[in-house]
């Protein structure tokens, strides 16, 4: 399936976290996208929520930046998701990573039009 080629980031605090972006994150699982996190959390720490949703939905892979920029860690990834008007900035200047913030009304419309 073409679809697993396409790799989709999600931030965690306050968009994976919300239920209504789980759904949309299981939805692109399910039809073969391949979904990862990309969080300025600390690795050190226990993130036992954020592992219990990445669990429940089937990611397994999580990239913890340890408080880094997440631009430094978006080499190969198609689409990222935040809520972070300045994370999105600095991803989105790098060019090659389409950014989708989920504090817009239309982010879920904005997401499918990227997809095959």
């Amino acid at each position: 399936m073409e679809n697993e080629k396409i790799i989709i980031s999600f931030d965690f605090d306050a968009t994976l976290s919300l239920p209504s972006v789980q759904e949309v994150a299981k939805d692109l699982i399910d039809k073969g996208f391949n979904v990862i996190v990309t969080t300025t959390r600390h690795s050190k720490y226990l993130n036992q929520d954020l592992i219990k949703i990445t669990d429940k939905l089937g990611i397994s892979k999580i990239v913890y930046t340890n408080g880094e920029g997440k631009e430094f860690f978006m080499q190969g990834i198609d689409i990222h998701i935040d809520n972070d008007d300045s994370d999105l900035r600095n991803i989105s200047r790098g060019a090659y990573t389409e950014v989708i913030n989920v504090t817009d009304k239309e982010w879920k419309t904005n997401l499918y039009n990227l997809l095959p």
